[in-house]
């Protein structure tokens, strides 16, 4: 079954991470700019600390501190502005992530849809037909095989009242004498047969293992209709 590509969605990731590749870059830069002012600040406060606790005149090392700090926030302003500057420059992104949701729903679903749905409703209406046509044997044979049936019923319990056996012998149905999927006669082998879906339903790993199982129908035969008769 063919399988479709969102090229929508590959494209505005590509679109948001060139920007933000290139955006990264300037605040970044702002970052280290913010980090360098909080390592001057505390150096400012450990060596102002310092002076008073040990008494020692630490001025002229403070006032150079205090110059980095000053000259760090012009920094900091400058790269605030190269990051601003850069997020107005760079090319805008043209996919919204709103147009991608909204793409998604109105195009690529039905264009999987279209791929998908007739597969799958083949398959589905090949097993419904088989089980119908299951279904119609059994009633149409065991018709045929009643009156035998009911005759035996007759004999055996006659063998019993005639004394020729001294029980009656259990007789049963031709067609209800086999079992399908466990249960005894097609009816019931079918309501076996849905219990087994029913629980294969649920067994995901399982599933996704037997797609290259020997039973896999890739594609449907196009109809059951007149075949075989």
């Amino acid at each position: 079954m063919k399988t479709f590509n969102f090229e929508l969605l590959d494209q505005y990731k590509e679109e948001h991470r060139e920007r933000s590749t290139k955006l990264s870059e300037y605040q970044k830069a702002w970052d280290d700019a913010k980090s360098r002012l909080r390592e001057l600040e505390k150096q400012y406060e450990y060596t102002f600390a310092e002076s008073v606790g040990k008494g020692e005149d630490k001025t002229a090392e403070l006032a150079k501190i205090d110059d980095d700090i000053t000259l760090q926030k012009e920094v900091i302003a400058r790269r605030e502005r190269d990051y601003k500057l850069a997020m107005q420059a760079l090319p805008v992104v043209e996919i919204s992530p709103v147009q991608v949701v909204n793409t998604y729903r109105s195009e690529f679903c039905p264009k999987v849809q279209s791929e998908y749905v007739p597969t799958v409703q083949a398959k589905l209406d090949l097993a419904r037909d088989l089980l119908k046509s299951a279904l119609i044997d059994h009633h149409r044979i065991s018709d045929e095989y009643d009156p035998l049936y009911a005759e035996m019923k007759e004999m055996s319990q006659a063998n019993k009242t005639t004394g020729r056996t001294r029980y009656i012998e259990g007789v049963i149905h031709p067609t209800k004498y086999f079992e399908f999927y466990g249960g005894q006669g097609v009816p019931s082998g079918i309501s076996r047969l849905f219990g087994e879906l029913r629980d294969y339903s649920g067994k995901i790993d399982q599933i996704k293992q037997d797609a290259d199982a020997d039973f896999y129908i890739a594609v449907a035969p196009k109809t059951t209709k007149k075949v075989g008769k």
